[in-house]
C-alpha cells in the first residue's frame, strides 16, 4: 500500500503546462483565427452568405440544413466556428495550467473566447439582417483584432526578450507601420462592401463608388508600403540587430506581392480567387506589422533606461 500511496503522490492534481508547451497551443488559436477568416471569405465570395437564413438555427424549422452547395457552405463555417471556439478554450486552459502562471497569458486567452463568441453572435445578426455590409466589415474587422490579440498571446508566451536595441526613431517608425496597417485592413473592408462580392445577391452594398473606394485603398497601401520601407532602411543604417530587421524585410515583400495581388485582381474583375488570396495576404500583413512592432517596442523598452542612465 506504502508503495502506491508513494505512486500517487507523484500525480499531479492537474496537468502542468511548460511554457513551451503553452506556446504550441497558443499559436494554433492564432491560426484557427486566420482560418476562420478565410472560411468566412469563402462564404462571400461563393454567394453563400444567406445558405442558412436564420440563427442559431440554419432555418426556423430545422438546425442542419439539406444538402446544397450554399446551405452547407455557410453551415460549414458555422461548424468551423465552433473548433475555433475549442482551440480558444484550449488556451484558456493551458494558460490556466501554465508553470510558472502569468494573468496576463490568462486574461488574452479569455480575450480569444470572448472576441469568437461576439463574432459568433454578430455573424448571426449579420444573416437575420440580409448580410448589411456595415456589419460584414464589423465582422471582418473583429477578426482583425483577435488576431490581434493572439499575436500579442504568442509574442508575450514565446519570451524571447529583447532582440537588439532600436533607438527612438525606429520605435516611431514602427508605430507609423502598424498603424498605417491597420488603415490599410479598414479601407479594405470598405472596398470589399462597396464591391460586388457580396455574398448573396440579395444583399445590399455600401453608398460609394467602387472605384473611388479602391483608391483611397491604393493611396493607403502606398503610404504603407513607404512607411515599411523607410523603417527597414532606416533601421539597416541604424544597425538594428538581424532579428529586429527579419520581420521588416518579410513585411516589404508582403507589401509587394499584396500590391500586385490587389492591381492584378482589380484588372481582372476582381474574381473570387483573387480575393480569396488577398484577404490571406491582408492577415499576413497584418500579423507581421504586429510582430515587428512587438519586437521593436520590447527592444526600445530596454533601451530606454540604457540612454538615462548615460544622460545621468
Amino acid at each position: 500500500m506504502s508503495r502506491w500511496r508513494r505512486s500517487l503522490h507523484l500525480v499531479p492534481a492537474r496537468p502542468e503546462v511548460r511554457p513551451s508547451s503553452f506556446v504550441r497551443v497558443a499559436v494554433v488559436a492564432l491560426l484557427a483565427q486566420v482560418l476562420i477568416v478565410l472560411t468566412g471569405s469563402g462564404v462571400r465570395l461563393t454567394g453563400s452568405g444567406l445558405g442558412c437564413t436564420d440563427w442559431p438555427r440554419c432555418f426556423e424549422d430545422r438546425t442542419v440544413p439539406p444538402w446544397g452547395f450554399h446551405h452547407w457552405v455557410e453551415f460549414g463555417n458555422r461548424l468551423l466556428s465552433i473548433a475555433v471556439v475549442a482551440t480558444a478554450i484550449a488556451a484558456v486552459v493551458a494558460a490556466r495550467w501554465r508553470r510558472p502562471y502569468r494573468r496576463d497569458l490568462l486574461w488574452l486567452s479569455v480575450g480569444l473566447v470572448v472576441g469568437v463568441l461576439a463574432q459568433a453572435v454578430l455573424g448571426g445578426i449579420l444573416v437575420l439582417f440580409d448580410l448589411d455590409p456595415r456589419l460584414n466589415m464589423g465582422h471582418f474587422l473583429l477578426s482583425m483584432v483577435l488576431i490581434l490579440d493572439g499575436v500579442v498571446l504568442v509574442h508575450r508566451a514565446a519570451e524571447r526578450g529583447p532582440m537588439g536595441h532600436v533607438d527612438e526613431v525606429v520605435r516611431r517608425l514602427s508605430t507609423l507601420v502598424v498603424a498605417a496597417a491597420a488603415v490599410v485592413v479598414a479601407t479594405g473592408s470598405v472596398v470589399t462592401g462597396s464591391g460586388p462580392h457580396a455574398g448573396d445577391d440579395r444583399a445590399a452594398r455600401l453608398p460609394f463608388e467602387l472605384v473611388s473606394v479602391a483608391r483611397v485603398h491604393a493611396v493607403s497601401t502606398w503610404v504603407f508600403a513607404a512607411a515599411t520601407l523607410l523603417c527597414a532602411v532606416v533601421a539597416a543604417r541604424r544597425g538594428v540587430a538581424a532579428g529586429l530587421r527579419r520581420p521588416m524585410h518579410v513585411l516589404v515583400g508582403l507589401v509587394v506581392a499584396q500590391g500586385a495581388l490587389g492591381y492584378t485582381q482589380y484588372a481582372l474583375g476582381v474574381p473570387a480567387g483573387l480575393v480569396s488570396l488577398h484577404i490571406l495576404g491582408a492577415c499576413l500583413v497584418w500579423w507581421t506589422a504586429l510582430v515587428l512592432w512587438l519586437r521593436v517596442r520590447d527592444a526600445a523598452a530596454v533601451a530606454a533606461p540604457t540612454r538615462q542612465e548615460v544622460r545621468v
